[in-house]
C-alpha cells in the first residue's frame, strides 16, 4: 500500500453528535485510493478548514458546519433526510448531498451511499437471542393531517400487507397535488411512524417475551418503551448477536441509513422493512434481511430466534457481503469528487 498516491479526504465537521450516524465511516479508515482522515470536533476541526483554504486534499462537511462552498474538492452531506432537510440558503449549491433519499416525495439528488463497514467475523449470535429494537415515535397522527387517526386505521391492513406501497408514487399522486410537496413530507413522516408502531405491535404479539423496544414516545404503545440508550459502546452491546430490527427512517426509504449500519458494525442480525434501495443495495442477501410485509417479516424472526442453522447462514452470507463494502465506499467518493476509476 503506497500511502503516498493516496487521495487524501478530510472530514472536518465541527460538532461530534454526527459521528455516531456516520459509523465507521467516520474514523481515519483506507478505501481502495483514497484515506478518510477524521479532523472533526471543535479542535481538529481548525486544521481541517486550514487545509481546506489551502485547498490541501478534499473535504466532507456533515450539516453545513461548516458549509463548504468549493465545489471542485468539497461535498456536505446533510443527515436524517432528503433535500427538503438542507437549509434554504444552501440549498442551491451542487456540491450537497444527503444520505436518505424519499423518491415517493421528492426529487432524487445528490446521495452519497455510506455502508456498514466492519472486519470479517465481527457478526456474531446468541444463543438466548432477544429481538431489538430502538427508535422514536416522534410523529403521532392528529386531526388536522390528511392521516388522522382513522384514515391511517382503514390503510392499516393494506401496508401491513404490502410495505412498498407508502413508498410508490402513485399512493401520493392519488392524495396530493404534485406541488404540495411539504404536505406529502409531513403526512409521510405521520405514516412512517403508525407503520413502525403497527409492526412492532405484532412482534410485541407473537413474541412479547424476547422483544425488548428501547426510544422515546409522546404516547402510550401497546408495548413497553424502555428508556433510550446513547451510550455506542451500550447500544453495540444490545445489538450485538441479537436479532435487530429496523423498520427504516421515517423521513425516507434507504436501506444503509444510520441505524442499519449501526446494527450491522455492532455485530446484529438485521431485519429489516423493505426500502426503495433493498434490492440495488443488498443483492445476494437481499431475501436474508428484507421483507415486504408483516407476515414474511414475523417468519424471519421465527426462524432466527429458533434455527441455529439458519443463523451460521445468515451470518456466512452477511458477513461475505460486508466484506465488499469498502469497494462499494470508495465508488461513493469517485462519484461525489467525479475523480475516473
Amino acid at each position: 500500500m503506497n500511502f503516498l498516491k493516496k487521495k487524501i479526504v478530510f472530514l472536518i465537521f465541527k460538532n461530534n453528535y454526527r459521528l455516531n450516524a456516520l459509523g465507521n465511516f467516520a474514523k481515519t479508515n483506507f478505501y481502495d485510493k483514497f484515506i478518510v482522515i477524521n479532523l472533526s470536533g471543535r479542535i481538529k476541526s481548525v486544521i481541517g478548514k486550514l487545509f481546506y483554504k489551502l485547498n490541501i486534499g478534499k473535504f466532507i462537511s456533515i450539516d453545513g458546519d461548516p458549509f463548504l462552498y468549493k465545489q471542485n474538492n468539497s461535498i456536505n452531506i446533510w443527515f436524517t433526510g432528503p433535500k427538503l432537510r438542507i437549509k434554504s440558503q444552501y440549498i442551491n449549491f451542487a456540491n450537497n448531498y444527503v444520505n436518505i433519499i424519499n423518491p415517493a416525495i421528492v426529487e432524487i439528488d445528490n446521495y452519497f451511499h455510506i455502508y456498514p463497514i466492519i472486519k470479517p467475523r465481527k457478526i456474531c449470535f446468541k444463543k438466548a437471542r432477544k429481538i431489538i429494537f430502538m427508535g422514536k415515535f416522534f410523529f403521532e397522527p392528529y386531526d388536522e393531517m390528511y392521516f388522522n387517526h382513522n384514515k391511517l386505521l382503514d390503510l392499516k391492513k393494506d401496508i401491513l400487507m404490502n410495505f412498498k406501497v407508502i413508498d410508490e408514487k402513485k399512493f401520493w399522486s392519488d392524495r396530493f397535488n404534485d406541488d404540495e410537496i411539504k404536505k406529502k413530507f409531513d403526512n409521510y413522516k405521520i405514516i412512517k411512524t403508525f407503520l413502525r408502531t403497527e409492526i412492532l405491535n405484532r412482534i410485541n404479539k407473537e413474541f412479547k417475551n424476547h422483544f425488548f423496544v428501547f426510544g422515546t414516545s409522546d404516547e402510550k404503545k401497546e408495548f413497553k418503551i424502555l428508556k433510550p440508550v446513547y451510550d455506542l459502546n451500550k447500544i453495540k452491546k444490545i445489538y450485538q448477536g441479537n436479532i435487530c430490527i429496523d423498520t427504516g427512517s421515517i423521513l425516507g426509504s434507504v436501506t444503509f441509513a444510520p441505524r442499519a449500519i449501526q446494527i450491522l458494525e455492532s455485530g446484529g442480525l438485521l431485519l429489516q422493512t423493505h426500502q426503495h434501495d433493498s434490492k440495488e443495495k443488498l443483492k445476494e442477501i437481499y431475501s436474508e434481511i428484507t421483507s415486504n410485509s408483516i407476515n414474511q417479516l414475523l417468519e424471519q424472526i421465527d426462524i432466527l430466534l429458533t434455527n441455529h442453522d439458519k443463523c451460521v447462514d445468515y451470518v456466512n452470507k452477511t458477513d461475505q457481503f460486508l466484506i465488499g463494502c469498502r469497494k462499494k465506499i470508495s465508488d461513493s467518493l469517485n462519484n461525489a469528487f467525479n475523480i475516473k476509476r
